[in-house]
């Protein structure tokens, strides 16, 4: 069910969208990863929807960002550190 807002863009362009190179999305057409329909002999046409499938994949496998998700290993002394900080301002974390 393709609605009327489903373009068909270019193989350059689905790159551009997707961030990758031109080869890349050959290569996902190649493998079933990337539906995609011949226009011609040489020629490749990817619907929106698809493109937005994948955008959606793409962005739904990268690591949370600092709205949500796990913090970074380099942020936990960093706030032991700013903790005992306000817990205990006159002292140094390397007095002793």
């Amino acid at each position: 069910m393709a609605d009327s807002e489903d373009r068909l863009l270019s193989v350059a362009e689905v790159s551009r969208l997707l961030s990758v190179t031109e080869p890349t999305v050959r290569e996902w057409i190649k493998d079933g990863k990337l539906q995609a329909h011949r226009a011609g002999a040489r020629f490749w046409r990817i619907r929106q929807s698809e493109v937005d499938r994948m955008l959606g994949e793409q962005a739904s496998n990268r690591p949370a960002g600092p709205s949500g998700g796990p913090r970074p290993a380099a942020a936990e002394p960093a706030r032991d550190l700013i903790s005992s900080l306000i817990t205990n301002p006159e002292g140094s974390p390397d007095a002793g």
